[in-house]
């Protein structure tokens, strides 16, 4: 009966966001027609990988700086989701998917 009060749920951009932990902070909020990453503390390059709709997963390539923000280009077709990730040496490291992954 709720649902018949309420109607169907309007399509909402979403706030996404993920991060490595003393490394990197990858968002897209508001209109969601960007992705952004940051540095926040390590010496290693970060990246954003990220959805645009359900298309094939783009990556952001960030800096190796703390404190330096990269920011993609506004597409025409919305983020779906994001994820946070540092270049290691070795093997990346990446935060959890947020939004349709």
């Amino acid at each position: 009966m709720l649902t018949a009060l309420m109607g169907s749920a309007p399509a909402i951009a979403g706030d996404y966001r993920s991060y490595v932990a003393g490394a990197a902070y990858a968002y897209s909020y508001g209109t969601n027609t960007k992705v952004a990453v940051k540095n926040t503390g390590t010496s290693d390059q970060v990246y954003a990988n990220y959805r645009r709709g359900s298309s094939n997963e783009l990556t952001l390539w960030g800096s190796d700086q703390s404190g330096v923000t990269a920011y993609s280009s506004a597409g025409s077709v919305k983020v779906t989701s994001v994820q946070a990730c540092v270049d290691d040496a070795f093997w990346d490291t990446c935060g959890s998917w947020d939004g349709i992954a």
